[in-house]
């Protein structure tokens, strides 16, 4: 005999009525959380590759229809961590990157992406900005980064990052981004770490480019 499988609810021996509207309720919920499970990088919270291209997307759209100040693609690379990994096992490499993403989430808006790509690499979209206030956001969060300390069983182990930064163009696909800000990202880490005050320059100058914001003349507004 085939089975039936549209039994009705039952609860304490009761069978309650059919109620289309909790159903249909609870099925948008499961959807939702499989959704956010796609989009979702397991380990921090942040959004993975997927989710932060679904970002990028709306963000470029909404500047090409001038509907955005501007965006901001921020590149991440954790300097170090090898080290980490290497000298005390992958749960404190896995912990240092919870860490690292615990300050970027705290750090952006709710309009702003975070994510982690992969590994020990980061990206951040700073939504409908302009270019002081990017720029000055940027430099706290580098300065940040770069004090951070990770406890570990008796020992402080320490944090560091490089960053690259591209603004983004209404013709700018977001490979041509992530790979420009990358380029900028590895130029800093192959070089010596600029100190605080030379770093908004710095990243002001990464940040230029053919279809870039106008430069930035202050650096306080948020």
């Amino acid at each position: 005999m085939p089975e039936n499988r549209n039994h009705p609810p039952i609860a304490n021996g009761q069978i309650l009525p059919d109620d289309p509207a909790r159903r249909i309720a609870e099925l948008e919920t499961r959807i939702a959380a499989l959704e956010r499970q796609v989009v979702t990088d397991d380990l921090t919270g942040l959004l993975n590759r997927r989710g932060f291209a679904a970002a990028f997307t709306s963000e470029h759209d909404r500047i090409r229809r001038r509907l955005s100040r501007g965006g901001l693609v921020v590149m991440i690379d954790l300097d170090g961590f090898k080290t980490i990994n290497d000298t005390h096992g992958h749960e404190a490499g896995d912990a240092c990157l919870k860490c690292v993403g615990g300050l970027l989430l705290r750090g952006v808006r709710s309009m702003d992406a975070a994510a982690r790509l992969g590994g020990d690499e980061f990206a951040l979209l700073l939504a409908n900005t302009l270019p002081d206030a990017a720029i000055a956001r940027v430099q706290r969060l580098s300065l940040d980064l770069n004090r951070q300390m990770l406890p570990w069983r008796g020992q402080n182990l320490f944090i560091g990052a490089s960053v690259g930064v591209r603004t983004i163009g209404t013709n700018d696909t977001m490979q041509d981004i992530l790979m420009q800000a990358d380029a900028a990202m590895y130029s800093q880490k192959r070089g010596a770490r600029q100190p605080p005050r030379h770093l908004a320059q710095a990243l002001q100058n990464k940040s230029r480019g053919p279809d870039a914001l106008n430069p930035p003349t202050a650096t306080t507004d948020m």
